[in-house]
């Protein structure tokens, strides 16, 4: 399968972090991803206003991850490009290895989404799930059958996930350490399959 990087400007050669990071990574346009009728990993999108793009490629190639690049990340536009199907979002000048990481991250079913980011990315899911539910936003560990798989500290660190808060946050309202609330979190994954933050509020969600 091919990994393809579309960028606004069709004649601009490509990054060289891009390059380095993918060597055999192909240059494309929307209009021939359109029409390659092949089998695509990963795409790779620089795209100054990725609404109708990222929309574009997800009906063309439902099944294809897609990676949003962009020159200047902000939270709002975060949330948009995932509520659009995107299954990564980082700096367009991100370095080789954060690169890597962001596509290794996707290709294994996985979400990236940058850290500073990631609190308000959990918040809004959270919220328009609570909304399409309607119920409120607080899960209560015995409305979830799969808490019972975890500890009584273990579950108290998932509903604190849950609210979107960051691993800082949660250690303080736990008055934990980080470090502990990152060892609880690995446990929490692996008892319950959870791939990343945003799979854990969408299972618990979907589980009240």
């Amino acid at each position: 399968m091919t990994m393809i990087f579309v960028q606004s400007d069709a004649d601009r050669a490509l990054p060289k972090n891009i390059t380095e990071a993918f060597p055999d990574i192909l240059p494309s346009s929307w209009e021939m991803i359109n029409s390659d009728k092949s089998e695509i990993a990963i795409i790779l999108l620089d795209a100054i206003e990725p609404r109708d793009l990222v929309n574009k490629i997800k009906i063309s190639k439902p099944l294809c991850p897609v990676i949003y690049l962009s020159m200047k990340p902000n939270a709002i536009e975060a949330f948009s490009v995932f509520r659009m199907g995107a299954r990564g979002y980082c700096h367009a000048f991100s370095s080789v290895a954060l690169l890597k990481q962001v596509v290794s991250v996707v290709e294994g079913g996985g979400i990236w989404v940058g850290p500073e980011f990631m609190p308000y990315l959990l918040q809004g899911v959270s919220k328009a799930l609570d909304k399409k539910m309607d119920h409120g936003a607080d899960i209560d560990a015995q409305e979830s059958p799969l808490l019972e798989k975890l500890s009584n500290r273990e579950q108290e660190v998932a509903l604190e996930v849950a609210k979107g808060v960051s691993n800082k946050e949660v250690a303080r309202n736990l008055n934990i350490t980080e470090r502990t609330v990152k060892a609880h979190l690995s446990a929490v994954f692996e008892k319950l399959g959870i791939r990343d933050r945003i799979h854990l509020v969408l299972v618990l969600k979907s589980n009240k």
